[in-house]
């Protein structure tokens, strides 16, 4: 009976144990690095779509955008401090999103530097030919020059048809603040 007990206490805080570093999120590729740099999720909601079918993803579509300090290499004199945007579940190429992109606009809490960059949200099409419109040049991911410091970032959903002037079409934009070493 004794041998019994020992192995379901042991069984018990092994239980616990793997419990723990799972709620912890300590395991496997979730482990903490030193090297990990923090990471911000600038979510943002489209709008009201208009049209004969509608864009994929249906009206106040989801879209998130990641932030975080771009790498630095070791170098001399030292690169100026960034950071990364990037698009987290980019979406399936669809004609109407031609004219649709993000715009991420940032500034410096400390140096009171401002930018933006423009990110595409949807997968190039897959048959080899190349889509038309601007948007379909745009990266998925970019580092935008910030500087060290407080950068505040927000991000809106874009339409630019032709020679029509950009129309912001999301109805809830994103917004984080990242230190950036």
């Amino acid at each position: 009976m004794k041998g019994m007990a020992r192995s379901t206490v042991v069984l018990a805080v092994t239980v616990l144990t793997v419990l723990g570093l799972a709620v912890l999120g300590l395991t496997g590729a979730n482990a903490p690095s030193a090297q990990a740099a923090p990471l911000a999720v600038l979510p943002v909601t489209g709008g009201l779509e208009h049209g004969g079918h509608g864009v994929p993803g249906g009206d106040f579509a989801r879209i998130t955008v990641t932030a975080q300090p771009a790498p630095r290499t070791l170098q001399y004199p030292p690169p100026p401090a960034a950071v990364t945007f990037r698009v987290v579940g980019l979406r399936k190429y669809d004609h109407q999103y031609l004219p649709r992109y993000l715009k991420v606009s940032w500034r410096n809490l400390a140096t009171g530097r401002t930018g933006a960059v423009r990110l595409r949200h949807w997968r190039l099409p897959g048959h080899g030919t190349t889509a038309p419109g601007f948007a379909a040049r745009l990266g998925t991911s970019t580092n935008a020059v910030t500087g060290r410091g407080t950068v505040v970032a927000t991000v809106e959903v874009i339409r630019q048809a032709d020679d029509d002037p950009p129309a912001v079409i999301s109805t809830i934009p994103g917004v984080i603040a990242l230190d950036v070493p």
